[in-house]
């Protein structure tokens, strides 16, 4: 094990959340230097044409939200952070 890996599992639930949170917000600031893979291009292209063959079978992002959150809270934080 590295380590970086050894460090990792020192922290708590919440500290590794901030940390991927951080990341994320790094990698979001360069979405082109993200590299697309073949297999995700394919998945989108057979979504696409699944959409086109029946535009009313999917779900409006209205919808996918108010389904989520009646499933899981309204909350947008993982239930045991606090809000910040």
């Amino acid at each position: 094990m590295s380590s970086r890996t050894t460090a990792f599992q020192g922290l708590s639930i919440d500290q590794k959340l901030d940390l991927m949170e951080q990341l994320w917000a790094s990698l979001s600031r360069r979405p082109h230097d993200i590299p697309v893979y073949e297999w995700q291009t394919d998945e989108l292209d057979r979504r696409w044409q699944r959409y086109l063959q029946d535009p009313s079978a999917g779900s409006s992002w209205k919808d996918v939200v108010t389904r989520i959150r009646t499933r899981h809270g309204k909350s947008n934080r993982h239930p045991g952070r606090s809000g910040k």
